[in-house]
């Protein structure tokens, strides 16, 4: 099990993508393809804080300092045009703010902090979907339907239904499909 101490011990000697790899064997469904997009140095360290925020809000009840410290690091790392860099950084990223936002005990400061970053995020991600509904790749169409397919703002923010088909008719790879069957 991946602890927070562990957490907290990898992002502050900045070993990411050991702690993608280990997040990744905690139970995440992150196939070949998929880690590595994640593990793409313009992914990484989003991709990495964003699931290890995630993981701590499965492990603890309440915030504590090593969310609030992995929220900054996050916000910290938000580009002035809303997104996190890319398409999958940004949808963990996103995923990783809602989470946040729903746990209990996030100062109040910061709970400013991440409802001031998640609209421009969402607008972000919005503004790269396609003609044909599909938003980047199918690797980050897979990452974004993984992360945000159960997230009514996400839903609203892009053209969904579009978006749906669009992710049902491209090929499936054996990466791909099981962030697919999550989010179903």
């Amino acid at each position: 099990m991946l602890s927070e101490f562990r957490i907290r011990k990898l992002v502050s000697s900045q070993h990411f993508s050991q702690l993608l790899d280990e997040l990744a064997h905690n139970g995440r469904p992150i196939g070949l393809s998929v880690q590595l997009r994640l593990s793409d140095p313009e992914n990484l360290t989003i991709a990495s804080i964003g699931l290890a925020i995630q993981r701590m809000t499965e492990i603890t009840f309440a915030a504590n300092q090593t969310t609030s410290d992995l929220i900054r690091l996050l916000l910290h790392a938000q580009h002035s045009d809303g997104g996190f860099g890319s398409i999958a950084g940004s949808a963990i990223a996103l995923h990783a703010l809602f989470d946040a936002r729903s746990q209990c005990g996030v100062a109040s400061m910061l709970q400013h902090d991440i409802d001031r970053a998640i609209g421009p995020v969402l607008m972000w991600l919005a503004q790269r979907q396609r003609a044909s509904g599909v938003i980047g790749d199918a690797i980050d169409a897979s990452i974004c339907r993984w992360q945000l397919g159960r997230c009514d703002a996400f839903r609203v923010a892009i053209r969904w239904h579009d978006f749906v088909e669009a992710t049902e008719a491209m090929p499936v790879s054996r990466d791909t499909a099981p962030l697919i069957e999550l989010a179903a």
